[in-house]
């Protein structure tokens, strides 16, 4: 099974798939996942881990750029004082 943050699986959903042997969660964390449920009928659970850790970090570090240099509001006002702006009339 794979397995998101936004269906948890609990005891109600293991106890619906008895042959249930592997869930795979591609996030970091297991927190959406009854383990105790999957230890006491033998269903292994593995997770992505640190995979993606390099490029939440590039992304992280973007956003902070942007943020400090005011990219994305200077692009909004731009969009909205300018773009109001009849480009032909003044050629």
């Amino acid at each position: 099974m794979l397995s998101t943050v936004s269906y948890p699986v609990t005891a109600c959903v293991l106890r619906l798939l008895p042959s249930l042997r592997l869930i795979v969660s591609p996030s970091a964390g297991l927190n959406h996942i009854d383990l105790d449920e999957c230890r006491s009928r033998g269903i292994r659970v593995t997770n992505a881990g640190n995979l993606n850790s390099e490029d939440v970090a590039d992304v992280d570090v973007g956003l902070l750029i942007d943020l400090l240099r005011k990219i994305s509001a200077a692009d909004r006002w731009e969009s909205s004082e300018l773009g109001l702006l009849d480009w032909e009339a003044l050629a």
